[in-house]
């Protein structure tokens, strides 16, 4: 049944997607997270650096590369957005040294939490002890991730302070999961093209919490940013790409231009810039990727 509600879902975005595309030229905003020489895990999180750099020059031949606050007005033919979502460090040390050449615009949106430290993010955290969290707790892997994903953040802590596998991390591997350094962030804001968003301070599932913690998790980590690379920061995505009426109202006082969230659609010029919808890139060769990418354009 929940793959049937999906594939419907997914014909509608298609069919409204082609029928908005009569009217004006599409602006395809897409969503990574992770670039790495190999996708060892077979991560849906993250793409390869060779699978990323033929993607990225075959945007640029067929598409106008545009930032995410550009003016989307009068464009002379479909356009595309890269976005990057959590602050690992790769963006910086592989993504930004493709992109930045090529002149290719890109938002990093950065959970401020980890930044300047070997910290997980409580998900990598999950998938590296699997089986220890699941023996454990006695739920599934996707019991668990779904729990977490729509808990507090005091609920959070008390689990990873319940359950602590026997064998922590080494070295090596924090290294290779840690977030940007403070100077990471400053070196890429500075960079032509190049800009920072907020994308909370805990990555918590904003649509789960009351206005006041909304409010805590965009603002602090807003001025932490601003903080750190001396330089206003008027864009955002929500974690999960979760949103309701108090996350937007929240996130327009606080002065944010646009925001991103979790449909998978095209975006035009008329599109809500505090509701744009975003395209999640999967580690796939060219050629499925100008499958999937064709399909949303005339």
């Amino acid at each position: 049944m929940k793959q049937r509600i999906l594939n419907t879902l997914e014909h509608y975005n298609h069919v409204k997607n082609h029928v908005f595309n009569a009217f004006n030229h599409p602006v395809i905003v897409l969503m990574y997270h992770r670039v790495l020489d190999q996708n060892e895990q077979g991560s849906p999180y993250t793409v390869t650096t060779s699978h990323f750099r033929d993607q990225m020059l075959y945007l640029k031949d067929h598409f106008e590369m545009v930032g995410l606050e550009d003016n989307w007005q009068n464009l002379e033919r479909p356009a595309c957005v890269i976005t990057f979502d959590d602050g690992y460090y790769d963006n910086y040390t592989i993504a930004r040294d493709f992109l930045s050449p090529q002149s290719i615009p890109a938002t990093f949106f950065v959970a401020t939490q980890n930044i300047g430290t070997k910290n997980l993010f409580w998900w990598d955290d999950l998938n590296l002890h699997q089986a220890f969290y699941e023996k454990s707790s006695g739920l599934t892997m996707m019991q668990l991730f779904r729990q977490l994903k729509n808990s507090q953040r005091n609920d959070q802590i008390r689990f990873f302070n319940k359950h602590q596998p026997p064998v922590c991390c080494d070295e090596a591997t924090r290294k290779a999961y840690r977030s940007m350094t403070k100077q990471e962030l400053i070196s890429l804001s500075d960079l032509p093209h190049m800009s920072i968003g907020a994308h909370t301070i805990n990555h918590l599932n904003l649509s789960k919490q009351s206005i006041d913690e909304i409010a805590f998790e965009l603002r602090e980590s807003q001025l932490r940013l601003e903080h750190i690379i001396n330089k206003s920061v008027t864009s955002c995505s929500f974690p999960y790409g979760s949103y309701n009426r108090k996350v937007i109202g929240v996130s327009q006082k606080l002065g944010f231009n646009t925001a991103c969230i979790g449909v998978s659609q095209n975006a035009y010029h008329w599109t809500n810039r505090l509701k744009i919808p975003r395209i999640s890139v999967e580690d796939v060769a060219l050629g499925t990727f100008k499958r999937q990418i064709n399909r949303l354009i005339p």
